[in-house]
């Protein structure tokens, strides 16, 4: 016997919650590039800031908190967005034109977890963090030696990555099938920031970790 459940709430309160939920939609399909922006930025500089709070239990560094949201905004706000809602619908369709199944919807959906976790998260995504770190690490002499904040990234990256990485995997792996095959294109990315809250928090905690070896080695050099 199926059940029948009532929601906690009245019809006018059910019907005001669905107008604002059509707005907040509406929103994102107009504006999706500043709201994918919005939520990537947001996402980062928080859980950075919890990390260290709650996790690290320390003073918050405010300058790993910049670096997290920036590297955020631009990489899983506006680029992911890029990556997720226009090339991928395009390229590995999971619906046909009719908002049908695509015939090879699932073998799509595997693909796309495949090259974000495996080319674009290490070719990609925690360079791209390095790289913003170095730069806020310099200050304004990243203008004048941008050579160098490249190299210094290009270097610190080389010895890290696999450790930097496997805390990507072991996170998006799962995550992404559903990312690919449940969630509608204009919500990837305010679904993934929603997810990656706890997983910034794992990235920010690992690079706490990685940083401290790294000073570690420089101060016996």
């Amino acid at each position: 016997m199926l059940l029948r459940l009532r929601a906690p709430w009245s019809g006018a309160t059910s019907a005001m919650l669905a107008k604002a939920w059509k707005r907040v939609d509406a929103l994102h399909e107009r504006r999706p590039w500043l709201m994918s922006m919005v939520w990537g930025g947001t996402k980062g500089a928080t859980a950075c800031t919890i990390s260290q709070a709650l996790l690290e239990q320390k003073t918050v560094d405010t300058g790993r908190v910049a670096a997290f949201g920036t590297w955020s905004a631009l990489y899983c706000g506006a680029f992911l967005f890029f990556v997720y809602g226009r090339a991928f619908p395009r390229l590995l369709p999971t619906l046909c034109a009719k908002k049908l199944p695509h015939p090879h919807w699932k073998a799509n959906v595997v693909k796309m977890v495949l090259i974000d976790n495996f080319f674009m998260s290490p070719c990609f995504f925690m360079p791209s963090y390095y790289l913003i770190k170095s730069a806020l690490d310099s200050g304004v002499e990243s203008f004048r030696s941008p050579g160098f904040v490249a190299q210094r990234a290009w270097q610190r990256y080389t010895v890290e990555w696999f450790d930097a990485c496997k805390v990507v995997w072991g996170c998006w792996i799962p995550l992404h099938f559903v990312t690919f095959s449940i969630v509608p294109t204009q919500w990837r990315v305010p679904f993934t920031s929603t997810m990656s809250l706890l997983t910034m928090m794992l990235i920010s905690l690992q690079q706490s970790i990685l940083e401290g070896k790294r000073a570690q080695l420089e101060d016996q050099q």
